[in-house]
């Protein structure tokens, strides 16, 4: 008995979306046709004389010159190479300006002030100075 109601249960949920399933494939059919017919239903009839014929009413001579005018006024401009290019970078670079004559010897009372001896340098503590000044550098850096 209760095999038979699951089918009947069964049969009915199936029928009722089958009608369903009917019912939405006719509505799209007839919103095809509708669409169909009135696309073709709004175009103009077409008949031979109005495709080997233009509709602006010009014979070919006509026609010709009025291409020719068209051409001569979109017809490109010409054009100044210097107002498309930048002008050439200068083959000479300015001379230095010394604020002093240079030397051509130095002696050692001379070179004095400007002479470090590496020797006398703590290369330990400044190599972990110069880490030390790289390392926060490079801590800004995203």
């Amino acid at each position: 008995m209760q095999e038979a109601k699951g089918k009947s249960a069964l049969g009915a949920f199936l029928e009722k979306h089958l009608l369903y399933a009917i019912a939405l494939v006719l509505v799209i059919l007839s919103l095809l046709f509708v669409s169909l017919y009135l696309l073709l239903s709004n175009l103009p009839p077409v008949s031979q004389s109005s495709l080997s014929s233009d509709d602006s009413g010009l014979t070919a001579r006509e026609s010709r010159q009025l291409a020719a005018e068209l051409s001569a006024d979109f017809a490109p401009l010409p054009l100044d190479p210097d107002e498309l290019f930048p002008p050439e970078e200068p083959d000479f670079l300015p001379q230095v300006l010394l604020s002093r004559e240079p030397r051509g010897e130095w002696s050692v009372e001379d070179a004095a002030p400007f002479w470090t001896d590496p020797a006398t340098l703590n290369w330990p503590a400044l190599r972990s100075e110069a880490k030390e000044k790289i390392d926060a550098l490079m801590e800004t850096v995203p």
